[in-house]
């Protein structure tokens, strides 16, 4: 999709599932019942070890682990993987400042440009 803006285009990245939403020009109300309804259906793929940690996770960061452990989303599982190592704490400002070298996934993790 692009948005012709002052005569240029600009490309606007959206996941598949919110493109045919915004196509089907739903109401806020219904795309928040899709939303809920893609999510107890991506909990309902979840192990019961997961489910048990699923509750223990502050619900800001439920999304992100459901998508680590359900799709095939590289930047899903990384995000979950570093919001577990920091304690869930503000990710905006500690990820950048990781030292650790030694874990696996330090190399990709979202980095000030």
């Amino acid at each position: 999709m692009s948005i012709n803006f002052n005569e240029r285009k600009i490309k606007v990245s959206q996941d598949e599932k919110t493109r045919r939403l915004l196509k089907a020009k739903l109401k806020p109300a219904e795309i928040r019942a899709r939303a809920d309804s893609n999510r107890k259906d991506m909990y309902a793929k979840l192990t019961d070890d997961q489910k048990a940690a699923y509750e223990d996770i502050p619900k800001n960061h439920r999304l992100t682990y459901l998508r680590a452990h359900t799709t095939k989303s590289m930047r899903a599982m990384i995000d979950a993987t570093c919001a577990q190592c920091f304690g869930y704490e503000d990710l905006n400002n500690a990820i950048p400042e990781c030292t650790s070298e030694s874990c696996p996934i330090w190399a990709h993790r979202k980095r000030d440009k």
